[in-house]
């Protein structure tokens, strides 16, 4: 997909155009664009052999959820320092901003949970409430 003023396998950064290498997609779906992500555990993820600046990390297996409170056929590890359990709504940091958290400034980590969701409304319209899941 062209759009208008800009070659493929470059972006626009201010007036100036960035090369990028050959394998550099357009467009990027807003979900991916997003720094903060609602998402509900699903699962763990088990390594006994990891990267160093990961030890004590609990990796979760989250989906992803839109802004109507649906469920996205996307999925992604993050790792978790705030105790979430399976089928709780969480609230994702992703990329650079996941490691701005206390003790992961340098690890190798592209999504941390951040926190517990308790309950989640968009236009006074209730999607979500842990105390009604839970019942």
């Amino acid at each position: 997909m062209a759009f208008p003023g800009r070659a493929l396998g470059t972006r626009v950064i201010g007036n100036r155009h960035q090369k990028h290498s050959p394998n550099y997609q357009l467009p990027i779906t807003n979900y991916q664009l997003a720094k903060m992500q609602i998402a509900k555990v699903r699962g763990t993820v088990v390594s006994t052999q990891k990267e160093q600046s990961l030890r004590g990390v609990k990796l979760l297996m989250v989906q992803l959820i839109d802004e109507e409170g649906q469920l996205l056929p996307k999925y992604e590890v993050a790792g978790d320092r705030v105790g979430a359990g399976m089928g709780e709504w969480v609230l994702i940091s992703r990329g650079s901003a996941a490691r701005q958290i206390e003790g992961s400034e340098k690890s190798p980590i592209d999504a941390m949970v951040v926190g517990i969701i308790d309950t989640v409304s968009v236009d006074n319209r209730s999607l979500y409430s842990k105390k009604e899941d839970y019942r």
